[in-house]
């Protein structure tokens, strides 16, 4: 039995994520080379990349929580969500009833928008339907936490940026 995909999963169901969310990304300051990070070294520049290795190892295992404790540890999603990361956890649980256990993860993009604030989008490939999750880390004080994660199976919206890029390197 095929699982009817249900676009956007994590997004709908969390209005305040998601204002919460834009809030923040929208309120942070990350010209090219502000004087405060000119010449500055992040702290480790990997760590982002290995939370999300060490979240999709555990989910790989089905093990939700230890997944989602790394991944959270001092983020903002834990401290001002009210119980959201429970919800998270649940959500999580319901998409892998639906599209069955994660298989392994191959991540699709890396983009910096500076230094401190970065996004890394991944594809699970799931046992029947694969779906897209993009985290969203910053770099503070005290070193890189989660800000945003979105999960989502709009695997088609995936071809149709390929589709452009194509296009755009044919008209070339």
């Amino acid at each position: 039995m095929t699982p009817t995909p249900q676009k956007n999963l994590f997004s709908r169901p969390f209005p305040f994520l998601a204002a919460l969310a834009f809030g923040l990304l929208s309120s942070l300051d990350c010209p090219a080379q502000s004087p405060d990070t000119q010449g500055k070294k992040t702290q480790d520049a990997s760590a982002p990349r290995d939370a999300v290795a060490r979240f999709f190892a555990a989910l790989t295992k089905n093990q939700i929580e230890d997944a989602y404790a790394g991944l959270l540890k001092g983020s903002i999603i834990l401290e001002k969500s009210g119980g959201e990361a429970e919800t998270i956890k649940s959500r999580t649980q319901k998409a892998i009833d639906n599209y069955g256990p994660v298989r392994y993860y191959v991540t699709l993009d890396e983009t910096a928008v500076c230094a401190e604030l970065r996004r890394i989008t991944c594809l699970s490939l799931n046992e029947d339907f694969p779906m897209r999750w993009r985290f969203f880390f910053y770099e503070g004080a005290e070193g890189w936490k989660l800000v945003d994660l979105r999960v989502d199976d709009a695997v088609v919206d995936m071809f149709e940026g390929a589709d452009a890029a194509a296009k755009k390197t044919k008209s070339r």
